[in-house]
């Protein structure tokens, strides 16, 4: 059974796609990696290069790009070719695929995710908000406005058709950050997915996805040395948004991560050699200001 992870991209984040496929070489012998390039071409060994034409083919991938494809519209391309991407995959030779935001990093081995879509059609990962709206008002109503799971990571089988080409025709009608009329770029639109398109795993292991809306839910604990979320479940992935990076670098939040994005830097910096730490100690304060502005300029 063909398996792959898939991941967009534009050129200018291609040191993230990398980072990435380094962070899941040591599983990778029987599966693949395949990134899809937005604006250009893609270069590294080892990832399967796709460019824009390869997704154009069914008629909402070519509406989605005629609609999307100019650079004020860019962040709603990719998001909108996510499930066209996973159909174009799972038509071809794949018959199991996992899409990934390129800002992910793994830790731990990855293949049980693929094992949850030997039963079910679609696998999700949930946000893991908190739920007590008088701990934080503006975080629970996330809830209802950004989404309840993460469209970073979506997984699919063939038996995923008709849910993959309803995400894509619904992200053709709307996709942007309007919260107030109910949407959230392609996001908000994966609430709809375990009700009307069952089996859906939702995955449980609160080790998938760890991330910066689910560090109040989810605490960060030390357990013999080793981090551990919610003081139970080892870390598999991270979600390295700019919003994280703060946390751990600017208000100290978020320091029992600063080991995992230590090697995520190690990771980028073979691809983006700027993000290297400087031996001084003394020049390591404005570094970190250089990588935190390097991730909200993406």
């Amino acid at each position: 059974m063909r398996s792959a992870f898939c991941t967009i991209t534009t050129v200018s984040h291609l040191p993230q796609v990398r980072a990435l496929h380094h962070s899941l070489s040591p599983w990778l012998e029987d599966i693949d990696y395949v990134a899809l390039v937005v604006d250009g071409r893609g270069q590294g060994e080892g990832i399967t290069w796709l460019e824009l034409d390869a997704v154009q083919q069914p008629v909402t991938g070519k509406a989605i790009c005629q609609k999307y494809h100019r650079p004020e519209q860019q962040d709603a391309l990719r998001w909108s070719l996510k499930p066209v991407l996973l159909h174009h995959l799972l038509q071809s030779e794949y018959e199991r695929v996992i899409i990934l935001d390129n800002d992910l990093f793994f830790f731990a081995d990855p293949r049980f995710l693929f094992a949850h879509l030997d039963a079910a059609h679609l696998v999700l990962t949930p946000h893991w908000r908190i739920l007590n709206p008088n701990e934080d008002v503006h975080e629970f109503r996330n809830h209802f406005t950004d989404g309840l799971y993460n469209a970073g990571f979506v997984g699919a089988n063939r038996k995923a058709e008709a849910a993959l080409l309803w995400w894509a025709k619904a992200c053709l009608h709307h996709c942007a950050k309007d919260p107030a009329r109910g949407y959230f770029v392609d996001q908000r639109y994966l609430d709809i997915l375990p009700v009307y398109f069952p089996p859906v795993h939702l995955v449980s292991h609160r080790g998938c996805n760890v991330a910066y809306w689910n560090r109040r839910a989810l605490p960060r604990v030390l357990v013999d040395g080793e981090v551990r979320i919610d003081g139970k479940w080892p870390i598999v992935f991270i979600h390295f948004t700019a919003s994280l990076l703060t946390e751990i670098m600017e208000t100290g939040r978020e320091m029992a991560l600063q080991p995992y994005l230590d090697r995520y830097l190690k990771a980028l910096e073979q691809f983006r050699p700027e993000l290297a730490l400087p031996p001084v100690l003394t020049a390591r304060s404005a570094h970190w200001r250089n990588i935190l502005n390097f991730f909200r300029r993406n």
